[in-house]
């Protein structure tokens, strides 16, 4: 098996590669959801009903992304990427963090939102987030309050980010999946909606390892250049 560069290739990443720099996951054993209640922390109810106490949440969380850095498996899919020719490589991330972006990904869908990022609650602007604000929580220039540019439980991902993986889906030659559980919907249901080579990655089976043709366990950032050095000669 090879990808050459005309090949397309759509990649999946989870929580898990975002663990081996050090960033705890939501739904592992140990993860966030154990230590801290999504239902407090992650709904527009709670947003809502205590603003100051998800943002304080959400600040810690930043100020973790800030010091983790990218690993070995962030660089060989910036090397992936680099490897095939123009509109042939996708990532879409299930992660709300940057390190992606920080290793120099380019075409990249953030399906689930960026905790780096801040969005209106009334108007529904977009802005990078500030390491500080002159008020807690702070507001935009409308007058509404800003939150983190995620998606929360409850809420839709952005359809135009779920169309634009479901095209690739249709169309690409390889679906490669990387640290997640399985359990996440929609983004779980992908592998059974393509009809590329799929392969996924992580140390443990995903809950849909029975929709891949091959699964390697594994650290990502072991294995990940291992099979692209083999699969691309990068």
């Amino acid at each position: 098996m090879f990808i050459d560069r005309n090949s397309k290739v759509m990649v999946l990443t989870g929580a898990g590669i975002s663990a081996e720099s050090g960033l705890k996951t939501f739904r592992e054993p140990g993860g966030m959801w154990d230590t801290y209640d999504w239902r407090e922390l992650a709904t527009p109810a709670a947003f809502e009903k205590s603003p100051e106490k998800v943002w304080e949440f959400y600040m810690e969380r930043r100020r973790q992304i800030r010091d983790a850095q990218p690993n070995e498996a962030h660089k060989a899919l910036v090397r992936l990427e680099k490897h095939m020719n123009p509109g042939r490589f996708l990532l879409v991330s299930q992660n709300v963090d940057d390190l992606h972006e920080r290793a120099g990904q380019k075409n990249i869908i953030k399906i689930h939102g960026s905790a780096m990022r801040d969005i209106c609650a009334s108007c529904g602007s977009v802005l990078d987030s500030a390491d500080s604000y002159n008020e807690f929580p702070p507001r935009h220039a409308c007058g509404g309050l800003l939150r983190p540019d995620v998606v929360w439980f409850g809420e839709p991902l952005n359809s135009r980010d779920l169309k634009t993986a479901m095209d690739w889906l249709l169309s690409c030659d390889y679906f490669i999946v990387i640290g997640t559980s399985g359990n996440v919907f929609p983004v779980a249901q992908f592998v059974y909606q393509t009809e590329a080579t799929k392969i996924y990655i992580g140390l443990e089976e995903p809950e849909n390892s029975r929709g891949f043709q091959q699964v390697k366990l594994g650290k990502a950032g072991i294995v990940l250049p291992e099979l692209i050095e083999e699969l691309c000669e990068v």
